[in-house]
């Protein structure tokens, strides 16, 4: 497997940070994978050589307030740049996916593309396939939340933590208001970390757990 990266400019002028791996075979056709909340595509990695050894090539982009498009992947430059999404937020969020997704067209006329969006990362390729969606041949959603929609109640929530504490402090309410309950099977555990819930593997969770720039 051939690794490389490379950056676009998106329209609101964020240096977007891409991830490409290529398989040693002819490729049959292209993964653009998204990633998911609070981590980064370079986590992919293995995702990406599995599907490389089976043909595929992939490309994956750290989205805006993750990874090495919000910074170095340091704990120094977590703070104001982590979840930090720009003035479009969401959409702009999304745009960036269709934006790359135009890039990988032009560097792949002859195959057909797919999308595998995780997570968060299945929800923006949710509203993504809803706009372009004629544009790909394939979209893979894994770990999605279907078709919720936040209520009112969420809403106001929201509002009055940004007024508490501002847009782009870290809320250990809404924290705990979207993963708490992922963890409860654990919750008498006395070792248990919050995050035993992300994977049965004990290893990879602590790679998460041990990594700067996941679970912010």
């Amino acid at each position: 497997m051939k690794s490389s990266t490379f950056t676009f400019i998106d329209r609101d002028g964020f240096a977007i940070f891409v991830y490409k791996w290529e398989p040693e075979i002819k490729p049959k056709a292209v993964v653009q994978i998204v990633h998911g909340l609070s981590e980064h595509a370079k986590r992919y990695t293995r995702v990406a050589e599995a599907l490389c050894n089976e043909g595929y090539i992939c490309y994956a982009n750290d989205q805006r307030g993750h990874g090495l498009t919000a910074g170095d992947l340091t704990e120094t430059t977590l703070e104001g740049n982590a979840g930090v999404l720009g003035p479009t937020g969401w959409r702009g969020v999304v745009n960036d996916v269709y934006q790359l997704s135009k890039i990988i067209k032009k560097e792949n006329t002859k195959i057909p593309l797919f999308l595998l969006g995780h997570s968060w990362g299945a929800m923006v390729s949710q509203d993504y396939i809803q706009e372009w969606g004629d544009k790909i041949s394939g979209c893979i959603l894994s770990g999605t939340n279907g078709d919720y929609v936040a209520n009112e109640e969420v809403k106001n929530i929201v509002k009055e933590e940004i007024k508490e504490i501002g847009p782009i402090a870290p809320s250990q309410k809404l924290n705990d208001m979207s993963f708490k309950s992922n963890n409860e099977p654990w919750e008498n555990d006395e070792y248990a970390t919050g995050f035993e819930w992300l994977s049965r593997d004990k290893e990879e969770v602590q790679k998460y757990i041990d990594d700067p720039w996941c679970g912010f």
